[in-house]
């Protein structure tokens, strides 16, 4: 069990956790409460050597995981109700990775704010290249500091700065011209 401090970070980081969570389960009929609520416990459940500065990167990349491994049971659940798979396990007419891809595709954690935005903000992010437009995100909308999003992505922080700097320079750009 994890000392009393840790855990009490990391119980405080609950509603950054759903909205996270929220931001990613957007039109996949998962709750963010649900995604946060098993992170925390699996994260609570398992001996960690966390330092104050590692639990929020720690914890977002926990809600993502779960998240993932949610819609890759349910992918799995799926494909083994309705599609027709050949000798070596693919699914007729596309690989098996190609079928869960396809299962998986959902809005991104970026969808939830492109909604409340003008539609020439939202086609300048949607020429964002994914990882600057995540960075940028996780900085703006998140209020993620430099480090914590440098910790999360497992980048440089100097990555992080560029990325953020980009993606103001393009979507500045873009603005402009449109």
């Amino acid at each position: 069990m994890q000392n009393e401090t840790v855990q009490a970070q990391i119980v405080a980081l609950r509603k950054q956790l759903v909205n996270f969570g929220n931001y990613i389960a957007i039109g996949s009929g998962l709750s963010g409460e649900d995604l946060a609520q098993e992170a925390i416990a699996k994260a609570l459940s398992t001996p960690r050597d966390l330092t104050d500065e590692n639990i929020s990167s720690y914890m977002y990349r926990c809600v993502r995981n779960v998240f993932i491994d949610i819609n890759k049971r349910e992918a799995r659940k799926a494909s083994l109700n309705g599609v027709a798979f050949d000798s070596e396990g693919d699914a007729q007419g596309i690989s098996h990775d190609q079928a869960i891809a396809d299962m998986l595709s959902v809005p991104s954690a970026e969808d939830v704010v492109l909604g409340d935005l003008s539609s020439e903000m939202k086609d300048a992010l949607a020429t964002l290249h994914p990882g600057i437009r995540e960075t940028f995100l996780l900085i703006v909308v998140q209020g993620m500091s430099y480090l914590e999003c440098a910790e999360y992505q497992n980048i440089s922080t100097g990555t992080v700065m560029s990325r953020v700097s980009r993606a103001k320079k393009h979507l500045q750009k873009a603005l402009v011209s449109a």
